[in-house]
């Protein structure tokens, strides 16, 4: 049972990363580096991202559960399942409540205008997208000391590199966003950063799933 539980931490991350990547090539006018990966949960075929966020955030409260539950994991999880219990309830909540449109430069469903008013529902997706970004920087912080004080200096630096580069690239795309909205600047990548954000860390969470795995 638990190690079908820690199974699910390596097929939830990865699904995600694989249905958002298709999404994006078939969606025409979606821009993955002006649209929001969120974005894609808008438009008639919505559906498909609004379910990808919540298997994702169903799986890694399982992943959560079983290394909770394991009596002699390596390395020892810490924080580790609170951490990843908030960062998949924030996954179904921001699958819950569509984001608001931001950019200008497509006529689509996707992205209307940056001074688009915000929504309530919009506000409660940003807020749970924050949430998962700070638990999964989080996570990867505690897991980079974990696996330090156990003698696995490899996993333990790419642990910190995915905190370092999940940090940087949210809160990069986050300026660029802010910026555009202001009218300051224009046309910027922060779709672009949105995923140099996600996706390592996103696969960051699911090799450590693997370790876990192999190790129990």
């Amino acid at each position: 049972m638990i190690h079908g539980l820690v199974a699910c931490g390596v097929i939830g991350p990865l699904l995600f990363i694989a249905v958002l990547t298709i999404e994006g090539w078939l969606r025409p006018g979606y821009r993955a580096d002006r649209h929001f990966v969120s974005s894609l949960a808008a438009g008639p075929r919505g559906w498909i991202q609004r379910i990808n966020f919540w298997q994702c955030g169903a799986l890694v409260v399982a992943f959560a559960a079983g290394i909770s539950l394991d009596p002699s994991p390596a390395p020892h999880p810490g924080a580790m399942p609170w951490l990843l219990g908030v960062f998949g309830l924030g996954l179904i909540v921001a699958g819950s409540f569509a984001t608001d449109a931001v950019v200008d430069d497509a006529d689509t469903s996707y992205a209307l205008h940056a001074v688009t008013p915000v929504t309530t529902g919009g506000t409660i997706h940003n807020i749970a997208s924050l949430a998962v970004f700070a638990t999964l920087s989080g996570a990867a912080c505690v897991m980079a000391v974990r696996f330090a004080r156990d003698g696995h200096p490899i996993w333990a630096a790419y642990s910190a590199l995915t905190t370092v580069t999940v940090v940087t690239f949210f809160l990069r795309g986050g300026v660029l966003i802010a910026k555009e909205a202001l009218g300051e600047i224009s046309n910027t990548p922060f779709g672009r950063y949105q995923r140099l954000a996600l996706i390592p860390g996103w696969a960051w969470l699911a090799l450590v799933a693997l370790h876990w795995l192999r190790a129990g």
